[in-house]
């Protein structure tokens, strides 16, 4: 029996430069999902493995620590009537996670460092300024700044979509394309926090002539297979982190693997 199941979208459109990738199912709200098939299932089970190992295993050894995981409280649930049209697609992401530095982190003493100095900084600024509402409170001094950016540079969420029905839409964004061994799309943007920035890997059929060409021309992904179908063909993974944070993990990631989980 089918059920109502109202699933958010937790990654919004991924913009590029006169262009908006749709890296994300647009909203669900009051889309129609049912339990997955056996085939179903073991489609999106073979992925989570490969991203758990491709993905978790190498930023917990760059000293990550895992603070929460949405992807595992949740059953999987599946689309009865995808739209737009697409193979399988889940109602809920398959992967969502969260991570905080650990002590164990290089970075970690001195950006605890930079957050403890930024947190009495801001304190000290504060007070005058709720007293007397004085010309310059509006601006953060400096070392509240690098409080800020530290507290920032301490979180890192991950959170990957899968058979997204677009190559790309319409919408412009300041980008940085960046070469990735073995996926076929890579791309960073500004992040909705001013010291993060998010940062965008494809792997499957995408195309970068047709992903990053300039125009409004919406361009659907080439699927091979029929939509309902228990078929994944594309994976999109995006970090949001500190720049330094995201070049460490793009580094470590292997890509090569989630490439082959993908069902052929």
């Amino acid at each position: 029996m089918s059920v109502k199941f109202r699933a958010f979208a937790l990654v919004g459109p991924m913009c590029l430069a006169g262009l908006c990738l749709s890296f994300a199912p647009l909203p669900t709200f009051g889309q129609e999902c049912r339990k997955p098939t056996t085939q179903e299932l073991q489609a999106v089970e073979n992925a989570q493995r490969a991203l758990k190992q491709a993905v978790d295993g190498p930023v917990i050894g760059l000293g990550w620590k895992l603070q929460s995981q949405k992807s595992d409280q949740i059953p999987l649930s599946v689309a009865t009537d995808a739209k737009p049209k697409r193979p399988l697609m889940s109602c809920w992401p398959i992967y969502d996670a969260k991570f905080v530095l650990a002590e164990t982190n290089p970075h970690y003493a001195a950006l605890h460092s930079q957050a403890e100095k930024g947190s009495v900084a801001e304190q000290n600024w504060m007070a005058p300024c709720l007293k007397a509402m004085h010309p310059g409170c509006e601006v953060k001094p400096d070392d509240v700044k690098q409080g800020d950016r530290a507290r920032a540079a301490s979180g890192m969420e991950i959170r990957i979509t899968e058979n997204d029905p677009f190559m790309r839409l319409s919408h412009p964004e300041p980008i940085r394309k960046l070469d990735v061994q073995s996926a076929a799309v890579a791309y960073q943007s500004p992040s909705n926090d001013e010291y993060l920035v998010d940062t965008i890997v494809c792997v499957g059929a995408w195309k970068p002539d047709v992903v990053f060409a300039p125009g409004n021309r919406d361009v659907p992904f080439p699927f091979q297979h029929s939509p309902g179908t228990p078929f994944l063909e594309n994976m999109c993974i995006k970090i949001v982190a500190a720049p330094e944070m995201a070049e460490e993990v793009l580094r470590k990631v292997n890509w090569q693997q989630l490439n082959d989980s993908l069902t052929k």
